[in-house]
């Protein structure tokens, strides 16, 4: 595969991870009650996967980061949202509907802990893929190295 198909297909990917990840926590989740829309958990950690095997290592870091701009918003919202899941269940002993819609009271559903986990893999696998990029570029692109 090409270097151009690399970037165009892992580029398509890494939004569509973004795009999982936000329509998990802010539109499924929670809509009548039920946690069921954080299996999209699922698509998004595959997703951030599949994104920075195809652009994490190959491609030229300043591109990347640049494309990596949007999907970070989404991850740092969905960082914040799993963080706020953990604090409310683990400290709070709430539900994630009820941390999740605040001011309201719903049942626990049991699974949360299953979530918790399985957003705290989506959220590593997208600031672990980001960071590596991160550090490359700042070593290519700030005088650290002659090249990448």
């Amino acid at each position: 595969m090409t270097s151009r198909a690399r970037l165009i297909i892992g580029t398509f990917v890494l939004m569509l991870s973004a795009a999982t990840g936000l329509v998990a926590w802010s539109v499924l989740t929670c809509a009548g009650g039920s946690t069921g829309g954080l299996w999209l958990g699922a698509v998004t950690l595959v997703a951030n996967v599949m994104a920075w095997v195809l652009v994490g290592n190959r491609m030229p870091s300043k591109l990347v980061l640049v494309i990596a701009l949007l999907p970070a918003l989404a991850a740092l919202s969905y960082t914040a949202s799993t963080i706020q899941l953990a604090a409310g269940y683990f400290g709070d002993g709430l539900s994630a509907c009820s941390v999740l819609r605040d001011g309201q009271d719903f049942p626990d559903d049991g699974r949360e802990p299953l979530f918790i986990g399985l957003w705290f893999l989506v959220c590593t696998s997208f600031w672990g893929g980001l960071v590596p990029v991160a550090v490359r570029a700042l070593r290519v692109h700030g005088g650290l190295s002659n090249g990448e």
